[in-house]
């Protein structure tokens, strides 16, 4: 019995491969993760620099620890708990050195062409919006800012978020709670 061709193969069945020493399965493991790694770690620490250097750390140190990986959690949830540890490491160190920084907009975030015709008056009021949200965002902790973006960006469940985290869920609820207080005090009536 042949086995599937390694782009059909499973996340768990690449990391497999890769354990035993085949390079093309960690490949496509870092093209199926790269750039939702990448966004969410460029929106926990605000900068696009400092998350591409991020993102590379984290496929270097999945690429060496895949070994300890030990099937307990999906291995997205696992990429995502190293990515998200890291990315609230460098988010802390950023903001004790020069405050806490201001998310920069996604392009995904973007309107499209052709996405349907907006008065550009409620572009320029979307746009504003979206800025004051993540300003909002900017200003939570690293670890407040990481729940509401696992949670609403990402679209974990909370037992996702409990898994990538390595917390509990109630932890999570709680996180998020004061994640929603902060926010609404940092938006007040807009909400």
């Amino acid at each position: 019995m042949r086995s599937a061709p390694l782009l059909e193969r499973s996340d768990a069945d690449l990391l497999i491969a890769h354990r035993e020493g085949d390079p093309a399965a960690f490949r496509i493991l870092y093209e199926r993760y790269a750039d939702r790694v990448f966004a969410t770690c460029a929106r926990v620490i605000g900068d696009p620099h400092e998350a591409a250097d991020a993102v590379q750390e984290i496929f270097i140190t999945i690429h060496r620890e895949g070994a300890t990986y030990r099937g307990e959690a999906a291995v997205g949830t696992w990429f995502f708990r190293i990515a998200t540890n890291a990315a609230i490491d460098r988010a802390r160190a950023l903001d004790r050195r020069r405050g806490t920084p201001l998310p920069d907009e996604d392009a995904a975030d973007s309107p499209r062409l052709g996405a349907g015709i907006e008065a550009p008056e409620m572009l320029v009021a979307k746009a504003e919006l979206r800025g004051l949200v993540q300003q909002a965002i900017g200003k939570l902790s690293p670890k407040l800012r990481a729940i509401v973006i696992l949670r609403y960006i990402e679209g974990f469940s909370y037992e996702e978020i409990a898994q990538i985290l390595d917390t509990s869920l109630g932890t999570v609820k709680s996180r998020l709670c004061r994640a929603h207080e902060a926010l609404a005090g940092s938006l007040g009536p807009m909400v």
